[in-house]
């Protein structure tokens, strides 16, 4: 994610921005092109990236066609100049749905004039509009657009409670993980799914009838920008007391792979026009005392984790910063199918 740099003429020039800029809803066919060139623009900014970067025009207008990525644009001229590119999200902290920001790109010529934060405003208006209570996204701790999401009120979850963002991407160990899911679960165990509150996803619990301990979470459909559809699973995991001598029938190895199959399944059939995820994403609260050992539990059965080998951090902004930020004023106009139909940024 990269924030708006601060150019020197910018005082001089953010005060014709209102009538330079407006902002618009995503248009698949006119701006996948534009996506795509930015998205190759953030890559080669963020250092090793652009290896994984395989997503074409093609590729995003596919997604955000299918309503699975959405997409706000700042147009000035009749061009665009720069978005907001998010998908929708479930965390089990949080009882409401969310939207997960992959990315708020500005162009060069519009930098230092506060696009990107007006991107944001009308970003967490649109969230609390359709009944969303949280924006998460991801950043990595040497993007200099941290402190920025800090200073509008992003809390850093990695840093007050934890949490980790595990990742996988090998498309054999994504295969094995729906082959997983063919898979009886252990004797006593049992999966109990739910759908989440107002849009795709489930919360999901599993079990055993032989002690207190569960794995839990929501789960998504989701996107990369870089490498296509994904799986998001939002983990969390409780072994108060087990006498099991190691691992039970709950948080096991075998019975977190056959969820994780489970969610994959489900995940690929609420958008079936679509390829099926080859990404799994994974955020969960490492070495919290009751956990069980999530964290060595995920990495043992080959998840990587990217908070501690590579720097990404978990970010939020729920509750009354996402009030006072959507409170904020606008730096651009907006256009009219925003003005009046606020539960609406792509169509």
């Amino acid at each position: 994610l990269r924030s708006p740099m601060e150019t020197q003429d910018s005082t001089a020039r953010a005060a014709d921005l209102p009538r330079q800029v407006q902002l618009r809803p995503g248009r698949p066919a006119e701006d996948a092109e534009f996506v795509a060139l930015c998205v190759r623009d953030l890559a080669v900014s963020h250092e090793g990236m652009l290896p994984f970067c395989h997503m074409g025009a093609s590729d995003h207008f596919r997604v955000l066609q299918s309503g699975l990525a959405r997409l706000l644009v700042a147009e000035a001229a009749g061009r665009p100049a720069g978005f907001a590119l998010y998908t929708r999200c479930h965390l089990d902290r949080q009882p409401r749905p969310g939207l997960y920001l992959q990315a708020v790109y500005v162009c060069e010529d519009y930098r230092g004039l506060k696009v990107g934060k007006s991107l944001l405003v009308a970003l967490a208006r649109q969230a609390l509009a359709t009944g969303c209570d949280h924006i998460k996204l991801i950043v990595h701790t040497d993007n200099e657009a941290l402190s920025w999401y800090q200073r509008i009120g992003f809390q850093v979850l990695t840093e007050t409670e934890g949490v980790a963002f595990f990742e996988m991407n090998d498309v054999d160990f994504v295969a094995g993980l729906v082959a997983a899911a063919e898979q009886p679960l252990p004797d006593g165990a049992s999966l109990r799914l739910r759908p989440c509150d107002g849009a795709d996803g489930r919360r999901f619990e599993l079990r055993t009838s032989g002690c207190d301990c569960r794995l839990f979470g929501a789960s998504e459909l989701s996107y990369c920008m870089w490498e296509g559809e994904a799986v998001q699973i939002d983990l969390s995991a409780e072994r108060p007391v087990c006498a099991a001598a190691s691992e039970c029938g709950a948080v096991s190895s075998a019975s977190l792979k056959c969820l994780m199959g489970r969610l994959l399944q489900l995940a690929a059939a609420d958008k079936p026009t679509l390829p099926s995820p080859h990404i799994v994403w994974v955020d969960t609260v490492a070495n919290r005392p009751t956990s069980g050992g999530l964290d060595d539990l995920l990495m043992r059965a080959g998840f990587e984790n990217n908070t501690a080998n590579e720097g990404w951090l978990i970010c939020l902004l729920a509750g009354r910063p996402l009030h006072l930020l959507a409170n904020r004023p606008l730096n651009c106009r907006l256009h009219p199918e925003l003005a009046g139909c606020p539960d609406s940024l792509s169509d």
